[in-house]
């Protein structure tokens, strides 16, 4: 009776681990290290790769807020502000996949560069497939080939 008792929590543990597995396989999970997410904060925008165009904002032109436990994230671009989601599907301290959906925002009164640089922004994020990099430091989003956002934390 003992031995069948013991198999039977050790079935319950297995079958835990197959669930929490499938939910972070899923995108149900999102990750988190010490309750907040590796990406969250504030981001600096250094550069930004869309196919073969290659934009290095104004310094301080574009930051990004991540909110990992509400899924958010916000931008604020020479244009105005950018409003978004992420799910951080899986990964570590130092990389992993994430997917962004940022709506197009309503139209605004900008300068056409600066109107390009937010739309770069924006299908660039939306392109990017995976996150790598130091979260104290750079953090590459990026796809194999397509696209890439350079971001550095701010303090």
């Amino acid at each position: 009776m003992v031995a069948s008792s013991g198999g039977s929590t050790a079935w319950r543990v297995r079958v835990a681990g197959f669930v929490a597995l499938v939910m972070v396989s899923a995108g149900c999970g999102v990750l988190r290290v010490d309750g907040n997410g590796p990406l969250d904060g504030e981001w600096l925008v250094e550069r930004i790769v869309l196919d073969e165009v290659v934009l290095e904002p104004a310094d301080g032109s574009i930051v990004l807020r991540i909110d990992t436990p509400d899924s958010a994230l916000v931008g604020r671009t020479s244009c105005g502000q950018l409003f978004g989601s992420f799910t951080i599907v899986d990964g570590g301290v130092d990389g992993g996949r994430a997917t962004f959906t940022v709506p197009t925002p309503p139209p605004v009164e900008c300068s056409e560069a600066a109107q390009f640089e937010q739309d770069l922004l924006i299908g660039a994020l939306e392109a990017s497939s995976t996150w790598s990099g130091d979260v104290t430091g750079t953090i590459e989003l990026s796809t194999t080939e397509r696209s890439s956002v350079r971001i550095v934390r701010l303090p």
